[in-house]
């Protein structure tokens, strides 16, 4: 009881309570492995409402995007639309490769993520999947792919 008064009274989202009690659990289900304690007293922690939303999420029109798009700098412009059609997180866009786009079936396989240079999987098995492309994204990633001389494989936003 005395952890659940101590998370319940931290300022902190409910989410975020919720990963610090995992992170408890995890805590003493290696104790437990390693026979320092016979129990994980953190079974019997709760965290009201850690799956709730604290704010609804803000839903853009067609042309707030486009006024994001336009705003933002040219080399960035690609990821954004990207960004906004597919939903993609910012570590899967630059993940992408030329090798991932199926043109004959107008699709891109999500695969990968580069988060500070690393290149691993993607964050979570949901985020691994074959997407459609529309086809005015279809002609913005090919006009991509001619600015950049026709790249068969490699990055669709190479960087050092």
């Amino acid at each position: 009881m005395a952890v659940e008064h101590w998370l319940k009274h931290l300022e902190l989202a409910p989410k975020t309570k919720h990963h610090i009690r995992a992170l408890m659990h995890q805590i003493f289900e290696a104790a437990r492995r390693w026979e320092l304690t016979a129990s994980n007293p953190m079974e019997l922690v709760r965290v009201k409402d850690s799956s709730k939303r604290l704010k609804t999420p803000t839903v853009i029109t067609p042309q707030q995007f486009q006024q994001i798009v336009d705003s933002v700098p040219e080399r960035f412009r690609l990821m954004v639309i990207i960004a906004g059609c597919l939903g993609l997180r910012a570590s899967e866009i630059v993940g992408l490769r030329w090798e991932d786009f199926d043109w004959e079936t107008g699709t891109v396989n999500v695969c990968r993520s580069v988060v500070h240079g690393r290149v691993d999987e993607v964050k979570t098995e949901y985020s691994q999947d074959r997407l459609p492309l529309d086809e005015t994204l279809i002609e913005l990633v090919r006009h991509r792919r001619e600015q950049l001389g026709r790249p068969e494989e490699g990055w669709l936003f190479p960087s050092s």
